[in-house]
Parts: structure tokens; C-alpha cells; sequence
């Protein structure tokens, strides 16, 4: 493990403001260096990390930003061959993170503090944690389109050929 931290679950909940307010003494801080693969846009993700080192400063933070896919693609590769970098992974894609964990790669965090949160913000196991809520919408065309009242009405054959979607992934969990 490259960080003073428990587990790399556990710099992730540091990150997303999920743990406890309270810093450890000067004597236990945490240092060495930690590794963060993000999609948060850049301005975000600098945002992110300024915070983060605002209450651990002996942290050396490197961190890479770019497209989930992308991300994902380069963390895949370093899977296969046995030299994965990150210590966090912050993503805006739960599906892929649901498939981090079948395949045994994530840790759990047992006792993350989550007791201000809706189950529904992280994994039952504590595997992963939401850190936002992005909206998804349906959007039409109102010269063009009938209004549909959820995703599901959208898979009628009329509308076969006519709807785009920012992330393919949904289409392979079977959420359209």
C-alpha cells in the first residue's frame, strides 16, 4: 500500500467529505502518497484535491484526469498486468464501479461513517460511495416528438433509431 491510509476506500471517503470532521493529530497524520484517477472536470477535481490536502498536507497527491472510459480502459490495463496505480477511484459511472466490485477489486470499508446518509448513496457493502447526484433527463424534440413519461416508454418501436444517449453503459445494464 503506498499511503498511510487503512485502505484506498478509505482516501476516497477522506475525499468526497464522507469521513469524520475531526484531523488527526500533527504526530498521526497520515503522509506518503496518494494516487487519484478522476472524471470530475479539472476545476472540480483541483478542488477537490485542495481540500483534501488542506487537512492532510504531508499527502503528496498525484492525479490523473480524464473520461471514465478512458480511465477505465487505462485502470483495465494496469489490472492485466498487475500495476495498478490508483489508490482512489472517482468516477461519475456506479456500473462500472458494481463491476470493480463482482470482480473482487474493491475494498470494503465496513466502518465508513455513513450514518447521515440514504442507503441508497453507497453500496451495501460499503464498496463505493456516491459523492454527487447528476442528474439524468429526457430530453425531445417538441417539433418532432411525443413526451414520454419515463425511460421505459422510450423503448417503443417508433422511437427505434431516434434516441441518443450520453453513456452507453446504461444500455449493457439493461436500464433502457
Amino acid at each position: 500500500m503506498k499511503t498511510a491510509f487503512r485502505t484506498p476506500l478509505h482516501a476516497l471517503l477522506l475525499l468526497s467529505g464522507l469521513a469524520a470532521s475531526t484531523l488527526l493529530q500533527a504526530a498521526d497524520a497520515p503522509g506518503g502518497k496518494l494516487v487519484v484517477y478522476t472524471s470530475q472536470a479539472p476545476e472540480i477535481a483541483q478542488q477537490t484535491i485542495d481540500a483534501f490536502k488542506a487537512a492532510y498536507p504531508a499527502v503528496e497527491v498525484e492525479w490523473t484526469r480524464n473520461g471514465t472510459t478512458q480511465l477505465m480502459n487505462v485502470l483495465r490495463t494496469e489490472m492485466m498486468s498487475g500495476q495498478v496505480k490508483p489508490d482512489v477511484l472517482l468516477v461519475a459511472d456506479a456500473i462500472n464501479l458494481g463491476a470493480l466490485k463482482k470482480e473482487g477489486q474493491l475494498y470494503s470499508y465496513p466502518a465508513a461513517p455513513v450514518s447521515h446518509l440514504k442507503p441508497a448513496y453507497y453500496d451495501v457493502d460499503k464498496t463505493f460511495f456516491g459523492t454527487k447526484i447528476i442528474a439524468t433527463v429526457i430530453a425531445y424534440n417538441t417539433q418532432r416528438a411525443k413526451p414520454v413519461s419515463s425511460w421505459k416508454a422510450l423503448a417503443v418501436e417508433e422511437n427505434r433509431g431516434q434516441i441518443a444517449v450520453p453513456s452507453p453503459p446504461l444500455f449493457r445494464c439493461g436500464a433502457l
